[in-house]
């Protein structure tokens, strides 16, 4: 906990939480730390100013919730970059072949195995 830069409650009813600093400061004595490792203050701006009704889910007794996804996906909704969906494109767009070249190999392969 001491490694976190920020927290933010993962449960709430009418008043979406903010991001805080001191985990004391999380209603209901559950939430999520943050560690920002880049773009520390442009991500802090983000998530105080995200709107946590639409990044959540509607639970029981009328409260939301606010999951790791909801976190991620309000980042990457605001322009930052999802590292988990990003790729290396190792050959220029000429050198790609199309997919269907590589599926007619593969029936070929398989009815050479029948």
């Amino acid at each position: 906990m001491e490694e976190a830069d920020y927290f933010l409650q993962r449960t709430f009813y009418n008043e979406p939480p903010e991001l805080v600093q001191d985990f004391a400061e999380v209603r209901y004595g559950c939430g999520y730390g943050l560690i920002l490792k880049k773009e520390r203050n442009k991500i802090e701006h983000l998530l105080n100013n995200t709107n946590w009704n639409h990044y959540s889910n509607l639970a029981v007794h009328n409260c939301r919730h606010i999951s790791m996804y909801h976190i991620r996906q309000a980042i990457v909704d605001g322009g930052f970059i999802d590292a988990c969906a990003t790729f290396k494109l190792t050959k220029k767009p000429s050198e790609l072949r199309p997919i269907t070249e590589f599926t007619d190999k593969i029936n070929e392969i398989a009815k050479s195995l029948a």
